[in-house]
């Protein structure tokens, strides 16, 4: 069975193609599988490499892609496709070029067995073998036989260009993935030939290589590269001169540039390391989150290329620490640090050039962003030689300044005019809330400049100290100004939320961006939460302080109403220039006209100006959310909305799970009254009330479970919100039965010793009255009761318990109990609840006639709670338990 070969497919249909050509080679069997494998080697073996043997090794190729299981691929295939591959009679470069992608996508592969790349290799070889051997690893593809050999080509004179650029690429993968097969011998040859190729590369451009042979010889002489601005070029060159054509040392010059930073960070001793500013595995992970995340770390933002994989970390470090101590002493160790600072001073050279030249103004449009990309590498590497070498910070830091300083002016000017042309804020709202939510119609903070403004933060975070700088206000720039209007913009979305992830220990502990401007980065998840909320889950915990943590979780659960906020703001920034024709064109084109006119209602624009701020410590919130709610009702369908609400449980228990984790029994008792409150008072979607009930519900156990002091501490609280029976239907039946069994529970001198005959006697004053206002209501409503047969007995169970502790009121429970009893008894409720009802009742009944065995029942001591007993398997429990079941019994 072969696979249809599709050619000239458009890109509409291009992915249903595919995923169809995907699906039918995973259906095929073993033995048609066989049958296309037996045929492919016949072809292989014969002479013919027409377009059907193209076409078939492409298939093949179709085949290995679509599964990762092991396929039972004979040994004579794989000998075949290598033949093919190392042989040049075999075919030609499309020939040559799909074995090799078909063994790479094989590799590691104990069957293939690389034999010919042994000196002298042709160099029309080389492009083809390398990346077959990189991805055979360090054993299968004998990379400590082979590194030295791609080392030699480097330092060759007579090497071809194309070998040198190939070998220079396949040696920066191994140094980021199998660095023990570098030595220091290795590396020092490797600095010195970057810093050649960084600074000697020719300054005129490479004659046309598609010309003819010239008819005199004299006729024209080679061409000066130029500026970017269009300038004769005056200097050395670098990635930003610009040439008609380049020559083969002009392309070194580039790779070696590309590659350095990559270079620096897998081979070069880090001098004064910051906690927190590696990029490598060096992040610690939360201990009640999981670290992984579907997300690729935003390129650029990090001292590691985005392919450095967990393969050779150990050997890495081995190989940065040995190069730290010296490797023995000697003439050696002193020739391979003067390699190091020989290559640094190229690189700071480099750097400081490119700086210069970015300074120059474009010619073309399109030259604009590679200045750009430009200015972002210059920082990170200029980071990483700082790291290598703490003494080079204070010659670096004044341009990165500089560089701050210009792209500061570029942000500011921006936001004004954005600020300007957008929907001006009404009277009595807040600056910071027309910041958030009148700008964005202006200039567009591009994906370039948020990558470099993050790339300067992160300089100064990790070097601030050595100059007695603040990062702060960079921070607060970028998470504070720039987020409130570019928080739309998915480039600029992902550039923030990857580098918070990536980085969060170290804004954390150094800086307020994670506790501070948490509103804003809560503005990306609201504005594109299928895209973040693997990020957030890891983020959540780290917005969490004793000053943030009531607004934080206020933040979470208006998290719906924060993405109907924002649909109404953003719409209405796209409908229209002035206040006037938003509104007139809105209003005639959407159903939605409740929230736009409240949008400009002077009197209710506060609240979304509240609702749209750009950070925290404003006021954890305010009186009227209610009726901002009620104002966006109308938005609860809508995609966003609903999607928001869909993930805002998760988010919530993860945060009160770390305020749990933290043990802080004053952040505990500052969320215990909150969580009373924001029950009853949530955003109007159903299924989002009831998942975030069951949330608080669970979470009010482990809070009293922790801090079991809570109780006394927040009885008034309690207490007014058990008075009253119409909080079962607003906070959820199973919130308020879990608050009954807590004060049940936990009203006990074992838990707290504040708890006096007196207190105890005021919580069953209200458990009591609770009860009984039940059995009225139940007798004025039959058809629906307030309360359910579970709450019931939880509440009859709570009494008992306060009743065992203070014998006292040992009669008015046994009053209590027997009316309830008597009262479900007749009544014409669901017959299993009424005999479960009553079942409960006379048990507790009987326990309370004896107070010695209540008193013993009732009360579990705190060290079995804490698994603090003895287990005896030989102790006979059997007459124990006989007796209780004797005394409980009717």
């Amino acid at each position: 069975m072969a696979i249809p070969y599709v050619k000239h497919t458009s890109v509409s249909s291009r992915g249903s193609v595919e995923d169809g050509l995907f699906q039918q080679a995973r259906g095929l069997s073993d033995g048609e599988f066989q049958g296309f494998c037996d045929s492919l080697v016949t072809l292989l073996k014969g002479s013919e490499r027409g377009n059907d043997f193209v076409n078939m090794l492409r298939q093949f190729y179709v085949l290995v892609q679509a599964t990762r299981k092991n396929l039972p691929i004979p040994q004579q295939l794989i000998d075949q496709i290598y033949m093919a591959l190392s042989e040049p009679e075999q075919g030609g470069p499309r020939v040559r070029l799909l074995c090799s992608v078909i063994l790479r996508e094989l590799a590691p592969c104990t069957k293939l067995q690389i034999r010919h790349f042994n000196p002298p290799v042709e160099a029309r070889q080389i492009p083809y073998m390398l990346p077959v051997i990189l991805a055979q690893g360090i054993k299968l593809g004998f990379l400590q036989q082979i590194t030295p050999i791609l080392v030699k080509w480097l330092a060759h004179s007579g090497a071809e260009p194309e070998t040198c650029q190939k070998a220079l690429s396949s040696i920066a993968v191994i140094a980021c993935r199998h660095s023990v097969c570098l030595t220091e011998e290795h590396i020092a040859q490797v600095n010195n030939q970057l810093s050649v190729w960084l600074r000697n590369a020719s300054t005129v451009s490479a004659p046309n290589p598609f010309a003819g042979r010239q008819l005199f010889s004299g006729s024209k002489q080679p061409a000066p590269v130029k500026e970017v601005d269009g300038s004769a070029s005056r200097d050395f060159f670098t990635i930003l001169s610009i040439g008609q054509y380049y020559s083969s040392d002009q392309w070194l010059n580039i790779q070696s540039f590309s590659m350095l930073r990559s270079w620096m960070v897998n081979t070069f001793p880090a001098g004064s390391f910051v906690p927190g500013s590696s990029r490598v595995g060096t992040v610690p992970a939360s201990p009640y989150l999981s670290t992984t995340t579907s997300r690729t770390p935003s390129p650029g933002l990090s001292t590691s290329t985005s392919d450095v994989s967990a393969v050779g970390k150990e050997s890495r470090s081995s190989v940065v620490a040995a190069s730290a101590a010296g490797g023995g002493g000697g003439a050696a160790p002193d020739m391979h640090s003067k390699s190091r600072s020989k290559l640094r001073e190229k690189a700071y050279d480099y750097c400081m050039r490119l700086v210069d030249q970015c300074d120059k103004k474009p010619e073309k449009k399109s030259d604009e962003d590679l200045v750009h990309a430009t200015l972002l590498e210059v920082t990170c590497t200029l980071d990483r030689l700082c790291t290598n070498s703490p003494t080079m910070v204070p010659r670096v830091f004044p341009t990165i300044k500089r560089l701050y300083n210009r792209l500061t002016a570029s942000v500011l000017t921006s936001q004004a005019g954005g600020s300007g042309s957008g929907g001006g804020g009404s009277a009595g709202s807040g600056s910071s809330g027309t910041a958030a939510a009148g700008a964005g119609t202006g200039h567009q903070f591009n994906n370039c400049e948020s990558q470099l403004l993050l790339a300067l933060i992160q300089f100064f975070l990790n070097h601030a100290e050595a100059v007695v700088y603040d990062p702060e206000p960079a921070c607060a720039l970028f998470y504070g100004q720039v987020l409130s209007y570019s928080y739309w913009i998915p480039s600029v979305a992902f550039s923030s939320v990857s580098y918070c992830v990536e980085h969060r220990e170290q804004l954390f502990s150094n800086t307020s961006v994670l506790t501070r401007f948490f509103p804003n980065l809560l503005k990306i998840l609201a504005w594109s939460p299928r895209s973040f909320l693997t990020e957030f889950a890891e983020l959540v915990p780290f917005f969490v302080q004793p000053s943030s943590v009531l607004e934080v979780l206020h933040s979470l659960l208006d998290l719906p109403c924060l993405a109907a906020g924002l649909e109404v703001s953003r719409y209405i920034q796209q409908l229209g220039a002035t206040e006037a024709d938003a509104k007139r064109v809105f209003l005639a084109q959407t159903t939605q006209q409740q929230a736009v006119a409240a949008y400009f209602n002077p009197m209710q624009r506060p609240l979304f100006n509240f609702l749209l701020r750009p950070e925290g410590g404003k006021g954890d919130t305010i009186d009227r959310m209610p009726l901002l709610y009620s104002l966006l009702s109308e938005l609860a369908t809508l995609p966003r909305v609903q999607i928001c609400a869909q993930m805002t449980p998760l988010l919530v228990e993860l945060m009160l799970k770390s305020v749990l984790l933290q043990h802080d029994a004053r952040m505990l008792s500052q969320v215990l009254p909150l969580m009373t409150e924001r029950i009853t008072q949530l955003y109007g979607i159903d299924s989002f009330q009831r998942e975030i009930r069951t949330v608080l519900a669970d979470q009010l156990l482990s809070f009293f479970k922790v801090h079991p002091q809570l109780l006394f501490d927040h009885m008034a609280d309690i207490i007014d919100f058990l008075a009253a029976l119409r909080n079962i239907s607003r906070a959820g039946e199973s919130f308020f039965s879990h608050m009954i069994w807590v004060v049940g529970e936990y009203s006990s001198p074992l838990h707290d010793t504040r708890f006096t005959v007196e207190v105890i006697t005021k919580l069953h004053d209200v458990l009591e009255s609770m009860a009984y206002e039940a059995i009225s209501a139940f007798q004025a409503s039959r058809s629906k009761p307030v309360a359910s047969a579970r709450l019931l007995c939880v509440l009859m169970t709570a009494l008992s318990k306060i009743a065992s502790r203070c014998q006292d009121l040992i009669p008015r429970v046994l009053l209590c109990l027997t009316k309830i009893v008597k009262q479900y008894a007749e009544s014409q409720t669901d017959q299993d609840n009424r005999r479960l009802m009553v079942t409960r009742a006379n048990e507790l009944v009987h326990i309370l006639k004896m107070p010695s065995v209540a008193t013993t029942v009732m009360n579990t001591p705190i060290d079995v709670e804490n698994r603090l007993l003895h287990v005896d398997p030989i102790a006979s429990m059997g007459l124990v338990l006989q007796a209780t079941s004797l005394s409980v019994g009717p």
